[in-house]
């Protein structure tokens, strides 16, 4: 990557890795990677290789200590995952219209994906929950929203 490339990674995505049996450096310190994601079972998630839309994730902060220890080994030895630092989501306004009809402002704390078709910016898609809860966003599975993101 570019040194501009590599600031916009550092700035916008999360610290992650492949799963594997190896060392990463996390804030400065080397760690074996099953070790790290053991430790700061909070601090983490796991987002299988072939899931999408939240399927696949196994965050740190909702899963019981041995169902972590499990998903954490399983994912090291199949090298099939990765290993990312959890990231509190920034509640914003959104302005939606219930099932009602009614049209309405609510905090929400969405899941950005943007989408860039030849190399140009071609809008955002947002997945969020209307009641302003965080976690797993998926549309199937855990019954968010999805709609078009604008900037007002």
């Amino acid at each position: 990557m570019t040194p501009e490339e590599r600031r916009l990674v550092d700035r916008y995505v999360p610290w992650t890795r492949v799963t594997g049996d190896r060392e990463v450096v996390h804030r400065g310190r080397r760690w074996p990677l099953e070790d790290l994601l053991l430790e700061r079972q909070e601090e983490f998630l796991l987002k299988g290789a072939t899931g999408m839309k939240g399927e696949q994730v196994t965050m740190g902060r909702d899963t019981d200590r041995a169902t972590w220890r499990a998903e954490v080994r399983r994912a090291v030895q199949r090298q099939d995952c990765v290993a990312q630092q959890r990231v509190e989501s920034v509640r914003r306004p959104m302005t939606t219209q219930g099932a009602d009809g009614e049209v309405y402002t609510t905090q929400v704390a969405p899941v950005l994906g943007p989408v860039v078709i030849g190399g140009a910016p071609a809008g955002c898609l947002a997945r969020y929950f209307a009641d302003g809860q965080d976690g797993v966003i998926s549309v199937e599975r855990h019954g968010a929203a999805q709609n078009v993101a604008v900037a007002a």
